[in-house]
């Protein structure tokens, strides 16, 4: 018995070793990983995640069928499933496919459900692949790896490089990248920016210039902190992956079945690609300059000339696109809305970690709340004006209402 004992110790060592048996959230996990390593943009890896997240809802809900599905496709043939097993299928095969430097993690987290002389698991597996063959061949030639000319402005008021880097244009392909489920980016848009002669414009480029300068005398230490821990520059989890992270706490903590959880997170996903579609058409459409080059360049118009500081510098480093519309606030205005309509209520308590502060968290009482914080922060970090933050927010949430009442439906009242 003694020597049966050991041997059973020594099995559950080397399962240990090995790992556990994975779950959605670990799925998640990994593919944010690979954001991280591959400093990915907030588009791509949004898009990315968007495929996963929609090709598990459908797969899942193609078994328990309680939505509207995202794509029709071939049913399955199986009598009875593994749920680990079908979502370590859409998970693997998505992942080695989307990020190939990483293919030797997803297969690690694939282990379990392969290893198992298990007909039933197996079953299930090569069905979540096939569902995620479906959906990678559906955003095929998506336009996301296209490339495009683009030529900086030199007029007053349009966007060019920006110090310190002088980076150029990022993805200004990105706003002909086909949506996932908006059928015009113009329903959506937010309106055109103010002239740099405007008041609305003088005013805002007063305000960025005094809170968000690096040397800032009136920007709290509080305002300077919500700068850095939603900067979610390059290696973080970026924007919609932040948005992902809440969406997660929000979910562990209502205890939703899996299905549930799967329909959140394609919302949200579809709903966040989305959104990044029409900020880039917006930022491409209108090439608004940043409020480093408004400040350092303001003698250009007689009404701002009083605004200018040849050395000028903003708290955060510039990000390598147009101005307007703020994406921070775009995608969050969406995730706010979609996570508020969920739950039943924008009221909700909960805690976010950030990567740049990963032993500090913030606390809210609301999701417009949280929103409403990263909107600010890029006023405090010196990139974005007040109005840009403004109907960014605006927009996300007409669209994340939209998405709200019009995609994975109940059956029992699916909504045109």
């Amino acid at each position: 018995m003694k020597k049966i004992f050991y041997v059973f110790l020594l099995c559950l060592n080397i399962i240990s070793l090995l790992g556990k048996p994975t779950d959605f959230i670990e799925w998640r996990s990994e593919f944010l990983k690979a954001v991280r390593e591959e400093s990915l943009s907030p588009n791509l890896m949004v898009r990315n995640l968007a495929i996963f997240s929609i090709s598990v809802h459908d797969a899942v809900n193609s078994l328990e069928k309680k939505y509207h599905p995202y794509l029709k496709f071939h049913n399955h043939d199986l009598n009875a499933w593994d749920l680990n097993s079908v979502i370590a299928g859409c998970g693997s095969y998505i992942g080695k496919n989307l990020h190939p430097a990483r293919a030797a993690n997803f297969e690690k987290l694939a282990y379990f459900t392969r290893k198992e002389n298990s007909d039933l698991k197996h079953k299930s597996f090569l069905f979540g692949q096939k569902v995620a063959r479906f959906f990678l061949q559906h955003r095929k030639n998506d336009g996301a790896s296209t490339t495009v000319t683009y030529v900086p402005r030199t007029s007053p008021g349009l966007w060019r490089r920006t110090p310190s880097f002088f980076r150029p244009p990022e993805q200004p392909h990105w706003r002909k990248v086909k949506t996932f489920a908006v059928k015009s980016l113009d329903e959506f848009m937010p309106p055109p920016p103010p002239n740099p002669t405007d008041k609305l414009f003088l005013d805002s480029l007063r305000e960025v210039k005094i809170l968000g300068s690096k040397d800032s005398q009136i920007r709290s230490a509080e305002q300077t902190f919500i700068a850095q821990f939603w900067k979610d520059f390059s290696y973080t989890q970026t924007p919609p992956g932040h948005w992902n992270d809440i969406a997660a706490e929000v979910c562990k903590a209502e205890k939703y079945s899996l299905l549930d959880e799967a329909r959140i997170f394609a919302m949200l996903n579809i709903a966040l690609a989305d959104s990044g579609i029409i900020a880039w058409e917006c930022k491409y459409r209108y090439h608004m300059w940043r409020p480093i080059h408004a400040i350092r360049l303001a003698d250009q118009f007689p009404q701002s000339t009083k605004y200018v500081n040849k050395q000028w510098e903003s708290l955060l480093e510039s990000p390598a696109h147009p101005e307007y519309v703020s994406a921070h606030s775009f995608f969050s205005g969406t995730a706010a809305v979609i996570l508020s309509k969920i739950y039943g209520s924008d009221k909700y308590k909960f805690r976010v970690q950030s990567d740049q502060f990963p032993n500090q968290k913030r606390e809210f009482n609301s999701f417009s709340s949280c929103a409403e914080e990263i909107a600010l922060s890029r006023l405090y970090g010196g990139i974005h004006y007040r109005f840009s933050n403004d109907r960014g927010i605006e927009n996300g949430k007409k669209l994340g209402l939209y998405f709200y009442n019009h995609t994975l439906q109940p059956l029992t009242q699916f909504k045109k």
